[in-house]
């Protein structure tokens, strides 16, 4: 009988180990859209159409995609340069808890939608004089379907915000190797993805999708973390809808 003991005991700590974790991660009930999610849900209105060389129209989104994501918040646009028109760049913006938007990157969730990595991702800076420097992955991917085959590269990174208590201090984009552990408890975050089907073959630095960030991340600083671009306060009369956790 005592052989079992051991067992027994292994079983009873995955159980609280699980059942910790699902309170933690508020998997089993409906989690409350919380005041800085809102926050960030409504700087993203200040993300600018055109700026630059850059101009751009609406893209499509799947209402349950988001839902899926975790969306509290999201932009979905493709700007083109008006000087080159085949340096256009599809940009995917979301915003929510970290539990959700820290999960789902694009190496797992594009595969599953029959693309192909030909190689793994890896990591990009994009660095400005200015602005300090960005981590980005980056990754190409492939599909091969009936009416043809589709390119693109895409690059993506997290970003937690500023600081509390360093308003001043510019906030940086993120690529870390499991970011639901680096984002851990984080009530915010930000996921950005910029995807083109230009010179997918060629050299990172080569794609309109660094040209793009390059010119992108003064103007996403601004909008999304640059004090006097703050929203207006949102009154706690009219709470957000609760955002339903995903099943583990």
């Amino acid at each position: 009988m005592s052989r079992y003991l051991p067992i027994a005991g292994g079983i009873v700590v995955m159980v609280i180990f699980g059942i910790l974790q699902g309170v933690y991660t508020e998997r089993w009930h409906k989690r409350q859209v919380t005041r800085k999610q809102q926050e960030f849900a409504a700087r993203i209105k200040f993300i600018p159409e055109s700026f630059g060389d850059w101009d751009s129209r609406p893209d499509s989104t799947d209402q349950k995609q988001l839902e899926r994501a975790g969306a509290v918040g999201h932009l979905a646009r493709v700007y083109t340069n008006r000087h080159d028109k085949t340096d256009e760049v599809s940009v995917f913006l979301i915003c929510g808890h970290s539990y959700d938007i820290a999960d789902h990157m694009p190496d797992q969730c594009y595969v599953c939608q029959g693309y192909q990595m030909p190689e793994d991702p890896h990591r990009f800076v994009i660095s400005d004089p200015g602005e300090g420097d960005n981590d980005f992955f980056n990754a190409r991917f492939r599909k091969e379907t009936i009416e043809g085959v589709t390119s693109i590269r895409l690059f993506w990174a997290w970003n937690t915000g500023r600081a509390d208590g360093t308003p001043n201090v510019k906030s940086h984009w993120d690529a870390p190797t499991i970011p639901r552990v680096a984002f851990e408890g984080r009530e915010a975050l930000f996921k950005l993805y910029v995807i083109s089907n230009k010179g997918v073959d060629g050299a990172p630095a080569d794609s309109p999708n660094v040209k793009f960030l390059r010119a992108f991340m003064p103007e996403l600083e601004k909008a999304l973390f640059e004090p006097e671009s703050k929203p207006e306060t949102i009154t706690p009369e009219k709470p957000a809808e609760p955002v339903t956790a995903k099943a583990a």
